[in-house]
């Protein structure tokens, strides 16, 4: 009677090589870094969306401010600072037509952010008197 060898259950299993594990290591090295790096992009992405807010939201205060005059014929140029934040509005009077006279309002708002002066310019036309 003839003997069947049974290979060994240790050479069966086969377990990693220190290069694939070295590999491994690399590359998930290699993608906590670039998260890393990335995370002071979002940071800056944050706050300047935060900033813009800001910015938004005042303007639209100002804006409102000067549509609510009741008076719209006496309304002038004004600046001023809120905050870190310095507005210049500067409302012009147009005559689109005979009897539609209408006020443009430019706003400017100037702000820092890192080091580097910016701006936002917004705009918006109302009636001068409106019998609405």
């Amino acid at each position: 009677m003839k003997k069947i060898r049974i290979p060994a259950l240790k050479s069966l299993v086969r377990g990693f090589t220190l290069i694939e594990i070295l590999i491994s290591l690399s590359i998930l090295a290699l993608g906590i870094v670039i998260m890393f790096s990335l995370f002071p992009l979002s940071l800056r992405s944050l706050t300047y969306s935060r900033k813009l807010t800001e910015v938004y939201f005042l303007a639209e205060k100002k804006m409102e401010e000067y549509k609510s005059v009741e008076n719209k014929t006496t309304i002038e140029a004004a600046s001023g600072i809120d905050g870190d934040l310095r507005w210049n509005a500067n409302p012009k009077s147009l005559q689109l037509g005979e009897g539609l006279d209408v006020i443009y309002l430019e706003l400017d708002i100037n702000y820092d952010f890192m080091g580097h002066a910016e701006k936002q310019r917004f705009g918006t036309y109302f009636f001068k008197e409106c019998n609405c």
